[in-house]
């Protein structure tokens, strides 16, 4: 049976989130001294890309917080599913009717959750959940 495995978050995208920010400040510093001076064409220009800048910014922290948020979600979701499902080892197979004795070569129905060996399995998903199953 395969596990969940959830892949790590890659802290190249923090540090590019921390590097608009701190690009957008600069941007707003520049344009708040650049209104004190006279006749400075760059003030508007400034302002735009400076809000711009610091609007990405914490659009993506509010991203990467829901993502961290999803992925621990989906954690706990997997952690409680496996546990609702019924134990495979000590289990009656319900086509061959053998007692499953390892986790090795037998799996959840993906339909029923009935443990079943891997073999028995095409003939536990046409018996047990074909149409002409449910007549």
């Amino acid at each position: 049976m395969a596990s969940h495995v959830t892949a790590k978050p890659s802290y190249a995208w923090v540090w590019f989130v921390v590097l608009v920010l701190a690009v957008g400040l600069r941007f707003l510093a520049v344009a708040v001294l650049a209104g004190h001076v006279e006749g400075d064409a760059l003030g508007p220009i400034t302002w735009v890309l400076a809000l711009l800048l610091l609007v990405g910014g914490v659009i993506a922290v509010r991203h990467f917080r829901m993502a961290r948020e999803d992925r621990a979600l989906a954690d706990a979701l997997a952690t409680e599913s496996a546990a609702a499902l019924p134990r495979i080892v000590g289990a009656t197979c319900p086509v061959c009717v053998r007692r499953l004795a390892m986790e090795r070569g037998a799996s959840h129905c993906a339909t029923c959750a009935s443990p079943v060996h891997d073999a028995c399995m095409a003939r536990h998903q046409k018996d047990a959940h074909s149409a002409a199953a449910y007549r």
